[in-house]
């Protein structure tokens, strides 16, 4: 199976201030996160694990069309799954085909040394921020490997693998 990090930063990997997005809303950003994160290639449902932090600025509500997972050793909650610890979920979560993180830092650094694959949108400039995406950016070329790019005025669309040793 595939885990997949997913992640909206900017020049500086800001990803968050106040528990919300540093930058302007971006519909086309959005609309690829769904897009991405709904629809597995084997038609099951997709995975999406968050932060509780990060759960609860998005309302404490579902994303939809996705199993949502929550990591959090104290909270509980009626409408999503909850693990203890980012190991745990994903061993549960073995059968699937993709298993996207989505946030937030804590989970993003968790997550990064055992990732395979990076969806980045870089925002185009710096915002004010309070949370970070851990630092990939000396990686590239020795840990990851840039497989896909799309670039527009206000962000770019950037695919990472994880070079495997062949």
């Amino acid at each position: 199976n595939m885990f997949s990090i997913i992640v909206a930063h900017d020049s500086k990997r800001g990803i968050g201030k106040g528990g919300k997005l540093p930058w302007p809303h971006n519909k086309n950003d959005m609309k690829r996160f769904v897009d991405i994160t709904t629809t597995a290639p084997d038609g099951k449902t997709n995975a999406i694990i968050m932060g509780r932090k990060t759960w609860e600025s998005i309302g404490s509500k579902p994303l939809k069309d996705r199993e949502n997972i929550v990591i959090s050793r104290t909270g509980s909650w009626d409408n999503v799954t909850v693990y203890p610890s980012l190991v745990m979920a994903l061993d549960q979560l073995k059968n699937r085909e993709i298993v996207y993180i989505g946030g937030g830092s804590q989970l993003y650094a968790e997550a990064l040394p055992i990732a395979d694959q990076l969806v980045i949108t870089l925002v185009h400039g710096s915002f004010t921020g309070d949370t970070f995406f851990p630092d990939y950016r000396n990686d590239i070329g020795r840990v990851w490997k840039e497989t896909d790019r799309q670039d527009f005025e206000t962000h770019s669309f950037i695919w990472y693998d994880r070079i495997r040793p062949s």
